[in-house]
């Protein structure tokens, strides 16, 4: 409901002021461009992410367990940044309205579960039990997540 107007309502252009109308202006603003700026700062950390696992690959051999690690970790941020950006793409394109924190969780519930899987195929430890188990675990973690998020 609007107010009467009077003279007190006025600015000194003569224009009505309603703060109602500028609140409503401010989010539909918001809404043209939720979270551009985090994901480009998200597509440059998959980049770099990438690029320093392309470099470990390109000139370290597997020997130890820090060249393991040097593997594993840039490879893991590289799937879970680019995940992220897969799953809010996929959240916009066929959902409502896209969550960047729930696109980060599931990005990083990728990155964690396939690094799961690759360290335990390296140590010559991987069986499908791990596979399943990795999946159960992701899967349960994300609905406790999301569920504790609203």
């Amino acid at each position: 409901m609007r107010p009467t107007l009077d003279d007190r309502d006025r600015d000194e252009a003569g224009r009505i002021i309603y703060l109602g109308d500028v609140r409503r202006r401010k989010t539909s603003r918001r809404r043209l461009s939720p979270d551009r700026h985090y994901l480009a700062a998200l597509a440059v950390v998959a980049l770099a992410a990438w690029a320093l696992w392309a470099l470990v690959v390109l000139t370290l051999p597997p020997a130890r367990l820090l060249t393991y690690l040097a593997f594993f970790l840039p490879f893991g941020l590289a799937l879970a940044s680019t995940g992220a950006l897969v799953a809010y793409a996929a959240e916009r394109r066929f959902g409502t309205a896209p969550s960047l924190s729930g696109s980060v969780r599931r990005g990083i519930l990728l990155g964690a579960f396939a690094v799961l899987n690759g360290a335990t195929l390296a140590a010559h430890l991987w069986s499908p039990v791990v596979l399943l188990g990795g999946a159960v675990v992701a899967a349960a973690a994300d609905t406790v997540l999301s569920r504790r998020s609203f």
